[in-house]
């Protein structure tokens, strides 16, 4: 049976903002926008169907349904701590195993950080890595051959039993190499002007592919895909070395922009996709796999640097932003 998913993090933002009586304090100390803050609290006040806060002309007051969302939530981050604890000793447990997923970008450039500095806390979990689409890593947790998939998007396809945990948003770059005419481009490349443009693609299968052919779709832009690969590396050594160009999250491009093999082009509206967490919610997951996200949601409110190998950090991750029905990015969804 599927279970609503208090989010931890939205709990202590709940928790600090009603006992200082403000969103703007909690704010302050969570080193984020007011606007975000109030944004988890909607999102909190939506899932439950009941409002928590008294918004007043000096900060905010619980109602009572808050007063005791209250209780609950210092009771479950309590317990939490209690299990963050106890899923600490698992050094001292025997050898287990856990099975990630991810898609060909993440497991590439982004799970290799997380994995060493899971792997120094937990030297007696061994982890198996499966990389696919996003289709497959679907599959593969409903098939139970893993326990936690990594993606960029909405997982799909999309399963009562499964649940989808956002960690952060990844800038979307236009990119080019030497041989385009937009390379030294400062001026905002608009999306229309990327109609009739050769460009690299992933492959038609694949769900950022369907992103991409929504978004052209929607923006009645038509580019002439000249390639397609599944693989980035291959995407970024074709645009190297042609007169093409192709769309790329920021996390893939850190040596080839910083060497100035490759440029991003400024582009309009400018674009992200989220990086999420999934995972089976019809039975409990094991031990490391709770480890193992925990870890990962601490180093996305850490800022993703801390964890990502060196040679591959990046500015451009960052917590997910509140939605907006009046926001002009465009925003993406696997």
């Amino acid at each position: 049976m599927a279970y609503i998913y208090l989010d931890p993090y939205k709990l202590h933002l709940f928790l600090r903002a009603a006992q200082a009586g403000s969103f703007s304090a909690a704010a302050t100390q969570f080193a984020i926008s007011q606007p975000a803050v109030s944004q988890h609290i909607r999102d909190l006040e939506l899932q439950l169907g009941v409002a928590l806060f008294e918004r007043r002309r000096r900060g905010v007051q619980l109602t009572p349904h808050g007063e005791r969302l209250r209780h609950y939530a210092e009771r479950l981050l309590a317990l939490a701590s209690e299990a963050q604890r106890e899923i600490a000793n698992l050094e001292n447990a025997a050898d287990t195993q856990l099975a990630v997923g991810a898609t060909p970008g993440i497991g590439h450039y982004v799970l290799p950080g997380w994995l060493a500095h899971f792997h120094a806390q937990h030297p007696r979990v061994k982890v198996s890595i499966h990389s696919g689409t996003t289709e497959s890593i679907g599959q593969l947790l409903q098939q139970r051959r893993i326990e936690i998939g990594l993606i960029e998007g909405e997982p799909w396809p999309t399963s009562p039993g499964m649940t989808a945990l956002a960690l952060g948003e990844i800038p979307q770059l236009l990119v080019v190499g030497p041989k385009h005419r937009f390379w030294n481009r400062v001026k905002p490349v608009t999306l229309q002007e990327l109609d009739g443009e050769a460009m690299v693609a992933r492959e038609p299968n694949s769900q950022t592919r369907a992103w991409m052919d929504a978004l052209f779709a929607q923006h009645r832009v038509q580019p002439r895909i000249v390639a397609e690969s599944d693989s980035p590396a291959a995407i970024k050594h074709l645009v190297e070395r042609s007169a093409t160009l192709t769309l790329l999250p920021q996390y893939v491009l850190d040596d080839e922009l910083s060497s100035g093999r490759l440029q991003a082009v400024p582009l309009r509206p400018p674009l992200t996709r989220t990086l999420r967490a999934t995972w089976m919610n019809d039975e409990p997951l094991s031990l490391q796999a709770h480890a193992f996200i925990q870890h990962i949601i601490a180093a996305s409110q850490a800022g993703w640097t801390s964890q990502l190998p060196s040679s591959r950090r990046t500015k451009g991750l960052r917590p997910p932003r509140p939605s907006s029905r009046r926001s002009r990015k465009a925003t993406g969804n696997l």
